[in-house]
């Protein structure tokens, strides 16, 4: 499957407050005037782990904290995703938290 075949895969949050945070954080990217492969970047990365976070049982961004992110990344690795994919992760995932932790989402990084 190409790459972008992957930015485009469709996922759903069932969380109201995860999907409310999300759509901020892109908005802001947005408004940034991020290039469509950014954004496409950023949809897929901030998409897959925000799925992947729900079947966590979180359903706020404030549960979301740097022990579930480590937990992430280390299946992605025992997975066996190459370096470049869970560099490319943790970036898009700082980044979303950073956003996050900006706008009061979280309270700390």
């Amino acid at each position: 499957m190409s790459p972008k075949l992957l930015t485009q895969q469709k996922w759903y949050l069932a969380s109201l407050a995860l999907t409310d945070a999300y759509t901020d954080f892109i908005l802001s990217r947005q408004a940034m005037q991020c290039s469509p492969n950014t954004l496409d970047f950023y949809k897929y990365t901030a998409g897959v782990f925000l799925t992947w976070v729900e079947q966590q049982s979180v359903t706020i961004p404030e549960q979301v904290d740097a022990r579930l992110v480590r937990q992430y990344l280390a299946e992605l690795a025992t997975k066996g995703k190459s370096d470049k994919t869970l560099h490319a992760h943790a970036r898009a995932i700082r980044t979303l938290l950073r956003f996050w932790y900006a706008e009061k989402y979280i309270s700390s990084l």
